[in-house]
């Protein structure tokens, strides 16, 4: 699964990841009670996260579960200025995938290329978008990435994971085994 958001331009796309990074995402700003409502958690795995020094990933802290988030000031500016850096590395890393249809693209056969996967989910558009920009996003992963996509997972010989039922490929003893990754192109994408 891979937070996707695909534009007509650069800027409008890397617009949209901003929107996940600091208002919906990973570092959501929100409030305990609407990140984790009542039921979600135990009561013992609440304590135990209101024990830990830092804010899990859903923006929670020990301070904000005892309630005492609210007497601090804090400074959303500052804050997406400590993101920022996290924010252009997550996308160096194929963490986020950011772009045109044409750079998004590039960026998922490259995942393809090296993890092999027999499923891929693209997370589209979290955050503060318009409906109009998550149907663009949508249109434009359907109609461009998909594809393209398709064309690349077949010549590197990519079974859809719905293609096959579970059992169906017979296994005998001794045979080489499939390579579940090809750690090859990570040299080319400047990852090792």
């Amino acid at each position: 699964m891979i937070p996707t958001f695909v534009a007509e331009t650069e800027e409008r796309a890397q617009e949209l990841g901003r929107g996940f990074l600091f208002g919906g995402g990973q570092n959501s700003f929100a409030r305990v009670e609407h990140t984790l409502p009542p039921g979600y958690n135990s009561q013992d795995a609440i304590r135990r996260m209101s024990k830990q020094p830092q804010g899990s990933w859903l923006g929670v802290s020990g301070d904000k579960l005892r309630g005492h988030s609210e007497e601090q000031q804090i400074d959303p500016e500052a804050v997406r200025q400590k993101l920022e850096p996290g924010y252009k590395k997550a996308q160096n890393q194929l963490q986020l995938i950011i772009g045109t249809p044409k750079q998004v693209t590039l960026k998922l056969k490259s995942i393809l290329s090296v993890l092999r996967p027999g499923a891929v989910v693209l997370f589209n558009v979290q955050g503060p978008a318009s409906n109009k920009d998550r149907q663009t996003s949508m249109r434009l992963i359907a109609q461009e990435v998909i594809p393209s996509l398709r064309e690349h997972a077949k010549a590197l010989d990519l079974t859809d994971a719905l293609d096959k039922p579970p059992g169906s490929m017979k296994v005998t003893s001794g045979t080489k085994r499939i390579p579940v990754s090809d750690r090859g192109p990570l040299k080319e994408l400047g990852l090792i």
